[in-house]
Formats: structure tokens, C-alpha cells, sequence
């Protein structure tokens, strides 16, 4: 963490649908809860599994995802099948008509912390900030100039 690098206190309910993390850098869901104790993972669409993930396991917000001090085995333990009861916990777009809302007494904070990730220009080493097409094949991951040369490559190369 840089020295002039202040950390800034944010409101969790902000951060619902946003990326989770862990330490390692496993994507293990998305922010899909949160109550004063606990911010609710959820992964998965057919089997949806949930990570009941204390609060001080969190380290923060970088801008794009929310960064956990666990590693994914260490998330395992965390794990559930149970949707969050809506009486405990703010649960974005559950419909109340038969529940009373999520009255939050108190909404926990989190820090802002410095990005981890590196953009697309740094990952291919480039140092322009500029806007950059970058026509990049998934399948040989040659690096092409133009959209054209893109689509010849494609074209000739993968598709024959």
C-alpha cells in the first residue's frame, strides 16, 4: 500500500452484485447479502451454494471487487445452502410482500483499498493510456494490430 494511500470508509449495500475475491485471487461469487456480522457470497445459478463470510475476513474494496484476508479453502468453511433470512440481512431486490424489510440498525463500513488487478494495457505491457484495440486471439494468443488482420488470422488460421 502506497504511503499516501488513505483508506476510505464504505457502505456494504453499495457493493450488492459486486465481485467477491479471496486472497489467492478466486473468484468464489458475488455480494448477495449483508447484515452488521456477515457479507453474504452467493455462487451459482442451478446449484447456488452461499459463503457466510464474517466481516473482519473482509479486507475491502478496490474498485472492482471486493477482496477477502482468506484464501479459497479457507472460504470453504463459510459455505451454506441457506438463502439469507431477510428478517437478518439486507438482501438486494427480495421482494417484502410477505416479510417485513431488512431495517439496518446499523450498516457496516468497509475500507477502500488500492487496486489489485492490472488493466489491459498493463497486462500486455503496454504504457499508453489511451484507448487501445488490442485484437488478441483466444485460441494461439497472437496479438493482431488492426480488426482486419484479427479476422484473417481467425479466419485462415482457426476456422479451416
Amino acid at each position: 500500500m502506497s504511503a499516501s494511500f488513505k483508506p476510505e470508509k464504505l457502505n456494504y449495500i453499495g457493493l450488492i452484485n459486486e465481485s467477491v475475491h479471496t486472497s489467492d485471487d478466486k473468484d468464489i461469487g458475488d455480494v448477495f447479502a449483508i447484515n452488521k456480522y456477515f457479507l453474504v457470497v452467493k455462487r451459482g445459478y442451478v446449484h447456488v451454494h452461499y459463503y457466510y463470510v464474517p466481516l473482519k475476513k473482509v479486507e475491502g474494496w478496490d474498485g472492482h471487487v471486493v477482496w477477502l484476508l482468506i484464501t479459497e479453502d479457507g472460504a470453504k468453511k463459510y459455505e451454506r445452502k441457506t438463502f439469507p433470512h431477510p428478517f437478518r440481512y439486507y438482501v438486494k431486490d427480495y421482494s417484502y410482500d410477505r416479510a417485513p424489510p431488512f431495517v439496518p440498525t446499523f450498516v457496516p463500513t468497509f475500507n477502500q483499498i488500492p487496486v489489485r488487478f492490472r488493466t489491459t494495457a498493463e497486462e500486455y505491457g503496454i504504457d499508453n493510456k489511451e484507448e487501445i484495440d488490442i485484437y488478441k486471439c483466444d485460441l494461439c494468443e497472437d496479438i493482431l494490430k488492426t480488426e482486419e488482420e484479427f479476422d484473417k488470422h481467425i479466419t485462415n488460421g482457426h476456422l479451416q
